[in-house]
């Protein structure tokens, strides 16, 4: 129990940092927007950044408390924004390598399908491909997971360009965490929990997610072929039946076959 507890308030410390990074970032939009309107910006921002030196260098030499206190009021923006850049970096990438684990595994069936809409391969209609096309997203992320897994690290790395803000925070440790197997198959789980809570209810209220009713229950068969997925590979974990014994087993009955 305390376990849970520990980890419920860690869930609500987690959800908060990701609104006040949303609310930062529609602030700093705010002030892009107001900045225009502002005469000599540059040249404003200039003189604050050389009264910030200036401070510092004479808080420097007296060492004044009242002086130290004038200086931290000064530089609150500068803190602020520091502030915000050491919690963002870590939390949006591995928001963002979070994303592109699930837009890997959802790349083949999604190009299967646009190359079905421009060449008119097959006859199926939009409701089957949703279902098709989540259905195998998910599947791949939980089959691929070490190749996806590769990819996204490689990518990291090499945006980041051997940056040493990769040692710094820790985001090759991070991108391990987030995007293990056990986690990409709760997040999986969890996306399609709120789904059908939202078609439930939904539902109760007689209207629909989609205008098409048909897209709700595409997406609500996937997640029960996912379920009955996921049963059959822990049954098959618990079970002793394994094709490579049985295939062992049958190339054995024919080479005795073929030996008598």
């Amino acid at each position: 129990m305390k376990g849970s507890g520990k980890d419920f308030f860690s869930t609500l410390i987690i959800i908060l940092i990701n609104v006040l990074i949303v609310g930062f970032g529609y602030l700093f939009l705010l002030l892009i927007n107001y900045s225009s309107k502002i005469d000599n910006l540059f040249l404003k921002i200039a003189l604050y950044i050389i009264i910030c030196i200036i401070i510092f260098q004479i808080n420097k030499r007296f060492q004044s408390r009242i002086l130290n206190i004038i200086a931290q009021i000064i530089y609150l923006p500068i803190t602020i924004l520091a502030l915000f850049t050491a919690i963002a970096i870590p939390v949006l990438s591995i928001q963002i390598s979070l994303y592109l684990y699930l837009a890997l595994s959802f790349l083949i069936p999604m190009i299967a399908y646009r190359l079905d809409q421009y060449y008119q391969i097959t006859v199926i209609n939009l409701e089957t491909w949703i279902y098709l096309v989540l259905t195998v997203g998910v599947i791949f992320a939980f089959l691929l997971h070490n190749q996806i897994k590769f990819v996204v690290d490689k990518t990291v790395v090499y945006f980041h360009n051997g940056s040493k803000r990769i040692q710094h925070f820790k985001l090759i440790e991070l991108n391990d965490y987030i995007i293990s197997l056990s986690n990409i198959k709760f997040i999986i789980f969890f996306l399609y929990l709120i789904y059908l809570i939202i078609v439930n209810v939904m539902t109760l209220q007689n209207t629909s997610f989609y205008e098409n009713p048909n897209i709700d229950k595409a997406v609500l068969q996937s997640f029960v072929t996912f379920v009955a997925f996921d049963r059959v590979l822990s049954t098959i974990k618990l079970t002793e039946f394994r094709p490579s014994k049985l295939l062992e087993i049958l190339k054995n009955s024919f080479k005795h076959l073929f030996e008598q």
